[in-house]
């Protein structure tokens, strides 16, 4: 009985650690994660799934193209922001790599704009910031911005119009 009573009370502990669940950054930092390692690693059916559904097909026929070329010696996400109002993230990469015909090895920075869609976290573009370019990544001026949310015409105003001095007298 005692031995039911300990594993109890541990059952409780535990589900009292996972209570909150999976927050909105372990979801995105763990797709991140497993986009990059299959980039990586070549593992093309696993991060193309991490892509939205237009882009997944050319995406993999560059990455078929450079196959017996490229060769990414390490990725690292530096930095992630989350911007929970927006189902938003923006992580950025440092690759190394080397395309074995020049036998150079490359450095490039990127930044991957991450959104959440029906519950599940989607790379919509990757930019290269800086370093080498490389058809994979796309540059700032190929990227359109994504639209702002409109502005609410009462911005900035107060109820019962206008405060002291902004009339004239």
């Amino acid at each position: 009985m005692r031995l039911f009573y300990c594993l109890a009370v541990l059952h409780v502990i535990l589900a009292g650690c996972f209570a909150e669940g999976y927050s909105m950054k372990d979801r995105v930092t763990e797709a991140a994660k497993k986009f990059n390692e299959g980039v990586r690693w070549n593992r093309l059916d696993e991060a193309v799934t991490y892509l939205p559904k237009d882009e997944q097909r050319g995406w993999v026929d560059r990455m078929t193209a450079l196959e017996d070329e490229l060769e990414i010696a390490d990725s690292e996400m530096m930095q992630l922001e989350v911007d929970k109002k927006h189902s938003k993230a923006t992580a950025r990469m440092t690759y190394s790599w080397t395309l074995k015909r020049r036998g150079l090895v490359e450095k490039t920075n990127t930044e991957q704009t991450w959104v959440e869609k029906k519950g599940k976290w989607v790379m919509i573009h990757e930019i290269r910031l800086r370093g080498a370019p490389m058809v994979l990544w796309k540059e700032r001026s190929e990227v359109k911005e994504e639209p702002e949310e409109p502005e609410s015409p009462w911005q900035g105003t107060t109820a019962g119009g206008p405060g002291p001095g902004s009339g004239s007298r």
